[in-house]
């Protein structure tokens, strides 16, 4: 699997897992991202970050499950 589309699949539930952690750092994030307005609370705002990037994660279809992902490379033999 692509290291880019890991991460892209990954960035939702981690944000979501440490936007505890520095909710300000996160909140401003959302608002330069546009995802939240300036004037949103550092809550709502994290929020918005979290529902942002699995909106965007749609809209790019990437896939919701690493299961659902090839890990073998297109054109590699098997070896059965």
């Amino acid at each position: 699997m692509p290291h880019g589309l890991s991460n892209a699949m990954l960035l939702p539930a981690v944000t979501r897992f440490s936007v505890e952690a520095a909710p300000a750092r996160y909140a401003e994030a959302a608002r330069r991202i546009g995802f939240a307005a300036p004037t949103d609370a550092d809550g709502p705002a994290c929020a918005r970050l979290v529902t942002g990037l699995e909106a965007l994660n749609k809209d790019l279809a990437v896939p919701a499950r690493p299961n659902t992902v090839s890990t073998k490379p297109s054109g590699t033999p098997d070896l059965n």
